[in-house]
């Protein structure tokens, strides 16, 4: 399969910028259900150096504050400087 990745409508000031792209399934690889910014349930608790989330249930989970292997995520990134562009096939794990 060939894809192609295009920047449309940049600011004039932004042209010149790096700017990294991260293709992959929404719900599977970024957001709910199980991405790696998933969060579902739970609250913010303030503490002294700001809030934490804290789980209210066992079904609650923070997968953004995850890591190692369970949280990996396999991603297609690009990374387009202006004079040229870094590829990487998927395999490339975010998280």
């Amino acid at each position: 399969m060939v894809t192609h990745s295009y920047i449309l409508k940049q600011p004039a000031a932004l042209t010149n910028v790096p700017v990294l792209m991260l293709t992959a399934d929404a719900g599977r690889d970024f957001y709910k259900p199980r991405g790696i910014m998933a969060i579902e349930g739970g609250s913010w608790v303030p503490v002294s150096s700001g809030n934490i989330w804290q789980a209210g249930t066992t079904a609650d989970y923070n997968n953004a504050e995850g890591d190692g292997y369970p949280f990996e995520r396999a991603v297609h990134f690009e990374l387009f400087f202006s004079v040229g562009i870094l590829s990487h096939q998927p395999g490339t794990v975010a998280g």
